[in-house]
Formats: structure tokens, C-alpha cells, sequence
């Protein structure tokens, strides 16, 4: 009987949890317009869970998610026209709030010349090994600063493209808003910016050793 060989061998293997890179994309929706589609931001809030407008977007075919994920990327839209507050610029993640009371728990691994970027590419700015929950309301926040602190983002913001349809800035995200570079508290606005998150989920545990055993479930049932 081979049954209780595998059952052991089961409870002393560690089990391999499959990783997948998931995107967050409100960055090009069907019918977005560039003409006039621009706004000097202090950043944007998002939920990994909460699927965006775009059609590149992954999150609703990787749903549920679980609890946590590692941020890989954010990007946002170079706006046809204007300049940042600041030329060269990183991004930090916050919880609770966009302003100096919020926490910071990430920060760009590179800074990006926002003011020498062509209009309307994308600004794609990296990070490293930073772990997110998925249901969580976080800030990216835009910075003069890699410090991991809340200094650098007072009044600080970036020329970017926002969600545009027809030449009027509208909400086309349901997990958050764009908010302004106010000083010293950025204030929401009600529409988005265009941009894009990606991120890396690892199924937990538990999941994994459910599928074990329900593999072996089948298994016993061919034996019988």
C-alpha cells in the first residue's frame, strides 16, 4: 500500500507556490483622448485589488488575490505639455494619508527627469522586494527624495496625463483618485490620472497544500 508513503512524503516536501505577475492598468482605456488630457499631480491611490479601466489590465482574471504581493512598478503618463515642480523625481508609496502624516512603506529604486521626458511617453519608475497588501489604499506619492520618510513630497508634483475623454478629465478608476500637489496637505480631485501598476502575487500556503491534497484525494479514489 502506497497510499501512506505519499501522504508522508507530503507533510515533509515543502510545497511550490507559483508566483504571477499581475497588472494594474488605468493607463490607456478605450476612448482616452491626449489633447488637453493633462494636470500637474501630486500622485494617485490604488488598491491591487481593485482592477483599472485599461485594457491591458490583469487583475479581475487573477482575482481573488491573495492577502499580499511584491510591488514591482508604477507608471504614469508624461502630459503633452508643462513642466513638473521638480525635474528629477522619485516615487514613494504611503498608507493612510498623501501628506506628511501618512506612512511611508516603499520608495522608487530610480528617479526619473520628468521636465526632459517626451510628452505623452511613459515614466515607468522600479521597485525592490516591497511588500503590499492587496486590500489596502495606498499613495504613490511623487518625491525629490529616495529617503524611505515622508520628506520630499511637500508641494512636490508632476505634469502628467490624466484619464480624458473628449477633453474633460473624468474617474475611470473605482480604487482611488488623483490628488494635487497642495501644500501641505495634497487634496483629491474626482478623476485619474492615467497610469499602471505591477506587481508579483505569491498563492499562499494553505492554497497550495489544498491543491496537494486534493490531488491526492484523486489519487486514493483510482486506488479504490
Amino acid at each position: 500500500m502506497k497510499t501512506p508513503l505519499l501522504i508522508a512524503t507530503l507533510a515533509t516536501t515543502p510545497i511550490a507556490a507559483h508566483s504571477a505577475t499581475v497588472v494594474l492598468n488605468n493607463k490607456d482605456s478605450s476612448g482616452l483622448v491626449t489633447t488637453g488630457s493633462q494636470a500637474t499631480f501630486g500622485g494617485q491611490s490604488f488598491i491591487l485589488s481593485t482592477a483599472g479601466a485599461g485594457t491591458g489590465d490583469t487583475v479581475a482574471a487573477n482575482s481573488p488575490l491573495p492577502a499580499t504581493a511584491t510591488l514591482n512598478s508604477i507608471t504614469f503618463v508624461k502630459a503633452p505639455t508643462g513642466s513638473a515642480t521638480a525635474g528629477q523625481l522619485y516615487v514613494k508609496i504611503y498608507t493612510g494619508s498623501a501628506d506628511a502624516t501618512g506612512t511611508p512603506v516603499a520608495v522608487s529604486s530610480n528617479s526619473i527627469d520628468v521636465n526632459s521626458a517626451t510628452a505623452l511617453s511613459d515614466l515607468a519608475w522600479t521597485f525592490s522586494g516591497s511588500s503590499l497588501s492587496t486590500s489596502t489604499t495606498y499613495f504613490a506619492v511623487f518625491s525629490t527624495n529616495n529617503a524611505n520618510d515622508s520628506t520630499g513630497t511637500d508641494g512636490v508634483g508632476a505634469r502628467i496625463a490624466a484619464a480624458n475623454f473628449g477633453g474633460g478629465f473624468v474617474s475611470t478608476y473605482s480604487g482611488g483618485t488623483a490628488f494635487n500637489a497642495n501644500s501641505p496637505t495634497p487634496a483629491g480631485v474626482a478623476f485619474d490620472s492615467r497610469f499602471a501598476v505591477t506587481f508579483t502575487t505569491v498563492p499562499e500556503p494553505s492554497a497550495a497544500l489544498l491543491g496537494s491534497l486534493g490531488l491526492l484525494a484523486i489519487f486514493g479514489r483510482r486506488r479504490a
